[in-house]
């Protein structure tokens, strides 16, 4: 059994043998479970870990390997499911101190079933990198206690470029180690079992971990801004597969789907007119792309779309409901060099803000100074109300609809009023649904002209200091009132 363990780990130094008999004593042995053997990386023919003969081994490694990538590129392409029992890329183990790397395309998968993943395990200098992409899993399902991705306090700088998904029991290393990982693309997540939410275990594993090249901290005596707002990173706890995951700020899911929506996923406040808008897809073929926009306040029920074709904006058509919760998403055609493919959108929402109130400009809501008769009301409307209904009445009698104005007409209203009176004013706002906000009650006395010793001339009814047909007018509908009920209306002149 030594002789054979030997000779398989040295056949790169000499030993001359065909794969056939290798496999040959290896059925043999293997029939009664000896040992475990070790696949170490060549590279003899390529980069292409599925190749037989890039191993010392002379097989592609399976789920009972212990796998080490000590020098060179190795490369598990799309459509590779990769095994082993443990896996390790430790730059020049040994003397040579030269850099080695794992890649894992997308579409490719490692798995590592009993054990670890090790990065820089007995390096010092040189990188021991680990890059996997977008759409790749790296899965360290060994069974517990063991499944560590990388451990701490090894020697060697250890680099993981992490676009895709990495699966782990547990992380092995704590800020302190030379461990740097870099979600290079907002796709990249790192799942663990177990609860590790609290944003203490960000703390304490992050100290050399970065968001697409970006890394917290302080930048000529400031603290980088971006950081915690467009770079940073979130633990999120799903109770139902009792697992961790971490990702950036900006995760993306689909990489091929439209991205950004502004408002942002699950918005509230937003006005009934907004401009709806995204960016294009982080991952595209390079061809032509095309967007249609779907918006609803049923999730289930979305329409048929509008096609706005490469624009990445969308301006809907009148004024939304308010405080009223909207759904709506973008489905992206990527014509794709003449072969069209159509990736639907994840559905966003938001919630409108509530319907807003009439606010006073002028006049000032005061009796104090008196205002002129041929003063005109001023206010200013949330833009998404349909029409303006304004009321009047003298001081606390009953309020009477003076006017109807539409939008968008202005917001003004040029009453007709009697000299040193007290009115009240008020608008109410009409929105779509419909929904009427009631104003608040504003007022303003109009000025008293000081004549005839301040006694008012007989049959100034309208306090002008100048008896005319405002007046007169003013007489015979006083006059006319008296004929009717109630009594008491009448003796006013």
């Amino acid at each position: 059994m030594a002789f054979l363990k030997l000779f398989l780990t040295q056949v790169k130094g000499g030993y001359i043998m065909t794969k056939k008999i290798i496999s040959l004593i290896v059925v043999l042995f293997l029939s009664v479970n000896v040992f475990a053997l070790n696949a170490i990386w060549l590279g003899t023919i390529s980069d292409d870990w599925s190749l037989d003969d890039n191993w010392s081994s002379y097989w592609m490694p399976n789920e009972e390997d212990m796998v080490s990538i000590n020098d060179g590129n190795c490369v598990i392409y799309l459509g590779t499911v990769g095994l082993a029992n443990d896996a390790m890329v430790d730059a020049g183990a040994g003397s040579s101190q030269s850099a080695a790397s794992l890649t894992i395309k997308s579409g490719a998968s490692l798995t590592t079933n009993m054990y670890n993943f090790e990065l820089g395990y007995t390096a010092t200098e040189a990188n021991s990198v680990l890059n996997v992409e977008q759409g790749a899993l790296l899965d360290v399902a060994g069974a517990a206690p063991f499944g560590n991705f990388l451990n701490a306090y090894r020697q060697g700088r250890s680099v993981v470029n992490l676009a895709g998904t990495v699966k782990a029991r547990n992380l092995g290393f704590n800020k302190d180690a030379r461990i740097i990982i870099n979600f290079t693309e907002r796709t990249g997540k790192l799942v663990l079992k177990g609860d590790y939410s609290d944003p203490w275990y960000i703390t304490w594993w992050a100290r050399y971990w970065l968001d697409r090249d970006f890394a917290s901290g302080v930048l000529d005596g400031e603290i980088v801004p971006e950081w915690g707002v467009t770079y940073g990173f979130v633990s999120e706890y799903d109770a139902g597969t009792d697992t961790t995951t971490f990702k950036s700020l900006k995760y993306v899911e689909n990489a091929k789907a439209a991205i950004d929506p502004v408002p942002e996923d699950e918005a509230i406040d937003v006005t009934v007119t907004p401009v709806l808008s995204w960016s294009a897809p982080l991952k595209s073929s390079g061809d032509a792309l095309a967007y249609k926009v779907y918006l609803s306040t049923n999730p289930s029920a979305m329409g048929s779309g509008v096609n706005v074709g490469s624009a990445t904006s969308y301006d809907p058509s009148g004024n939304l409901l308010s405080e009223t919760p909207y759904y709506w998403r973008v489905d992206v055609t990527d014509a794709n060099f003449g072969n069209p493919i159509t990736i639907t959108g994840d559905v966003w929402t938001f919630d409108t803000t509530m319907a807003g109130a009439a606010v006073l400009v002028s006049p000032t809501d005061t009796d104090s100074p008196e205002v002129a008769t041929n003063i005109t009301l001023n206010w200013t409307s949330d833009p998404a109300a349909t029409s303006h209904l304004v009321y009047m009445r003298e001081r606390n009698g009953a309020w009477a609809l003076v006017s109807t104005i539409n939008a968008p007409a202005a917001t003004t209203y040029a009453p007709t009023l009697l000299y040193g009176r007290a009115y009240d004013w008020r608008v109410d706002e009409v929105f779509p649904g419909p929904i009427t906000v009631t104003g608040p009650t504003w007022k303003f006395h109009t000025i008293t002209p000081v004549c005839n010793g301040g006694l008012r001339f007989a049959g100034d009814e309208d306090g002008d200091c100048d008896v005319d047909f405002e007046d007169f007018a003013l007489i015979a509908e006083n006059w006319m009132t008296c004929a009717f009920e109630p009594a008491a209306a009448c003796g006013n002149f």
